[in-house]
């Protein structure tokens, strides 16, 4: 149903202001974006991909920074700092 009428279910506000913590994915996104990011990420969600990649114990400590990065930087935003864009090198 999600993927037939996603045009029907809008995202929330708070989804919607959770993009500063967890980027523009899958997850927040709408529209035509969200359309190519389903496209791109559905062969993730096979199931032989799925038990490839399962971790023992939930979420893997690199997720875990990653959102504590993400969490001091909104908290920063939010007093009004500038954030610098972080770096892929």
């Amino acid at each position: 149903m999600l993927v037939t009428r996603n045009r029907s279910f809008a995202k929330s506000l708070a989804l919607r202001r959770a993009r500063v913590l967890v980027g523009n994915g899958l997850i927040v996104s709408e529209g035509e974006f969200w359309l190519r990011q389903r496209r791109l990420m559905q062969p993730a969600f096979h199931r032989e991909r799925m038990a490839e990649r399962a971790v023992p114990g939930g979420v893997g400590p690199l997720t875990i920074a990653m959102l504590m990065v993400n969490t001091v930087k909104a908290a920063k935003m939010r007093r009004g700092a500038e954030v610098p864009a972080l770096s892929r090198a």
